[in-house]
């Protein structure tokens, strides 16, 4: 209606992080339709598609934290770019290497830059759910000039030699320590004696 800064006035009783999300929303909005402002179709799309990115990264932060694609892979190049084990079938004391993707995590603006702060450990159970080994993981701080929107974990690991054979199961515990929230994935994890 042409009444921009009604349009981003603070919401009353919402948070900080949902007053922000809106805000970015509607001016990401207003930004694609403001046709007297900037007149160039392409340049309206990418200036409000880069509020609207911000907007769903807000969202997210709200969200809980997620863990997906935990995979024992031989190679890990970078996000999403991995190569898995041919099984799931393992020796004792085997190394392998652990990926797991992460969602929903705080991205926190810093003056170096914007950080993520992780913290990580698992757990090996066998068939009878018996916790046969646990351990943390390295921490994770890292800083980016920008928000990151797609993030990865990458362990080195040795399988314990005392793992008997059978069926066991690895749960990945993840804490995102800025955003307060946690998360797990499990993966299953044969293991045969050669």
């Amino acid at each position: 209606a042409g009444r921009r800064a009604d349009a981003l006035r603070p919401i009353g009783g919402a948070s900080p992080e949902l007053e922000d999300f809106w805000t970015k929303q509607l001016y990401g909005l207003d930004t694609m339709l403001d046709v007297e402002r900037i007149a160039s179709p392409a340049r309206r799309a990418a200036e409000g598609s880069r509020h609207l990115r911000e907007a769903v990264r807000r969202a997210g932060e709200m969200g809980p934290l997620v863990v997906r694609n935990l995979a024992f892979c031989t190679k890990i190049a970078s996000f999403g770019q991995f190569e898995r084990f041919s099984s799931d079938q393992f020796a004792p004391g085997q190394a392998v290497l652990l990926y797991a993707e992460l969602e929903n995590f705080k991205s926190l603006a810093t003056a170096d830059g914007y950080k993520v702060s992780l913290k990580a450990r698992y757990e090996i159970e066998d068939a009878d759910g018996r916790i046969v080994e646990e351990r943390d993981l390295e921490n994770v701080d890292e800083v980016c000039r920008n928000p990151r929107t797609d993030f990865f974990l990458s362990y080195r690991l040795k399988l314990p030699d005392r793992l008997a054979d059978g069926e066991h199961t690895l749960r990945v515990t993840v804490e995102d320590t800025q955003g307060r929230k946690f998360a797990s994935e499990t993966i299953a994890l044969g293991v045969k004696k050669q």
